[in-house]
């Protein structure tokens, strides 16, 4: 687990939602580099990294605001080993990273390059928004064509197909009413249980 911390202009403080997703496909691209097969490296929306179909790296932003800038907090934890042991234990999918990763790769290695991709997305966002981001993550979109259930405090508020993100970063469900636009905030997104891998 590691954490890095950055301003961010107040007046932008409506692109925070958007940065989440941003950041995620940021970070896929910059551990691609040390993986053996980097095309198993998947974004789970917003921002989680799937190895497979096990979620190997989860990244969590805070701000808070001061004067005209707000400070971020940006953290990642990243499973390193012991995949067998978490599944077990979490009963449900998880992967590590170390039987992926090329030889001689460290774990300050894989800080520096996310760190660095962080600072960048976030200079990015600030002036672009996500449509910079939008075709990075479309093609590492782990959702994106199955059956998805999209959930708040217990409650469905949908589900459907996933039809991947919209340019502001919103993610799009088809569903029996039609097509349904969600925003990050405390929403938590999973398969179906009736999703067929076949």
């Amino acid at each position: 687990m590691f954490s890095c911390g950055f301003t961010w202009p107040a007046q932008d403080a409506h692109l925070l939602a958007p940065l989440a997703p941003a950041l995620g496909a940021a970070s896929a691209v910059a551990l691609e580099p040390f993986l053996l097969d980097p095309h198993n490296l998947r974004i789970k929306w917003p921002n989680d990294l799937m190895l497979g179909s096990g979620k190997v790296a989860g990244l969590l932003a805070q701000s808070v605001l001061s004067g005209r800038h707000m400070h971020l907090v940006l953290g990642m934890g990243i499973n390193l080993s012991g995949q067998a042991c978490l599944s077990q234990t979490l009963k449900r999918d998880i992967a590590d990273i170390a039987t992926q990763l090329r030889s001689n790769t460290t774990a300050q290695d894989l800080v520096c390059a996310l760190a660095l991709a962080w600072q960048h997305t976030i200079d990015a966002v600030a002036r672009d928004g996500f449509v910079a981001y939008h075709d990075v993550y479309a093609k590492r979109d782990y959702l994106a064509g199955r059956r998805i259930q999209v959930t708040q405090h217990g409650q469905v508020l949908g589900q459907g197909q996933a039809l991947g993100l919209d340019e502001a970063a919103q993610l799009r469900v088809l569903t029996d009413a039609g097509i349904k636009m969600f925003d990050i905030g405390d929403v938590s997104v999973r398969l179906s249980t009736t999703q067929d891998d076949s």
